[in-house]
């Protein structure tokens, strides 16, 4: 087709392992973007990442639009990224 658009595709995948390094609520964890998060529930990586791959294809291809489709579940309803 030809078009004039240039489309760049981030896909983050993240798995809930049981290890003595796993996360734990009151960690704090420093995002791609500099901001500090604290965990609440350690249901939260899938917004972790797909927080920190937005703020990655942002800061380093400056996009004029985003579209994000996931399918995340869970704890989204009380998760705030």
């Amino acid at each position: 087709m030809k078009l004039p658009v240039n489309v760049v595709v981030g896909m983050p995948f993240v798995d809930n392992l049981l290890s003595p390094d796993a996360y734990h609520p009151s960690d704090i964890l420093k995002s791609y973007k500099g901001l500090t998060i604290e965990v609440g529930n350690t249901d939260s990586e899938g917004l972790l990442i797909l927080a920190d791959t937005m703020s990655y294809i942002q800061l380093n291809y400056k996009p004029h639009t985003i579209i994000e489709i996931s399918t995340l579940t869970a704890t989204i309803t009380s998760a705030i990224v």
